[in-house]
């Protein structure tokens, strides 16, 4: 990974912090805000030339910044959610049970 930029690290902090308050990513206006930056589309920059160096993961929809290393987690949590609600469907509802199966397939390659 190349060296980060002031900026960037800014950004990551902000990133983390947000993350770890709140559960979700910031909004590219709350960055903005804690950085008393004005431009959003200096934000979008910053936030791509973070992508293209592989620290993070964003993609066009919003609040969709993850950190590269926390990407299989995040995954394998809602995963296991998922598998969870589909084991709770009533017991006539074969496709809830058969889903779970292939869920649970796809969690073990994680």
């Amino acid at each position: 990974m190349s060296t980060l930029t002031l900026r960037e690290r800014d950004i990551l902090r902000v990133v983390r912090n947000h993350i770890d308050a709140t559960g979700v990513s910031p909004s590219y206006r709350e960055i903005s805000a804690a950085l008393n930056l004005n431009s959003l589309s200096s934000i979008h920059k910053i936030v791509r030339r973070l992508a293209d160096k592989g620290v993070i993961t964003a993609t066009h929809r919003g609040r969709s910044i993850a950190f590269c290393d926390e990407e299989i987690p995040v995954v394998k949590r809602w995963l296991e959610a998922r598998v969870k609600e589909l084991r709770q469907a009533p017991r006539s509802s074969t496709i809830s049970h058969e889903r779970a199966e292939m869920l649970d397939d796809e969690l073990a390659t994680l």
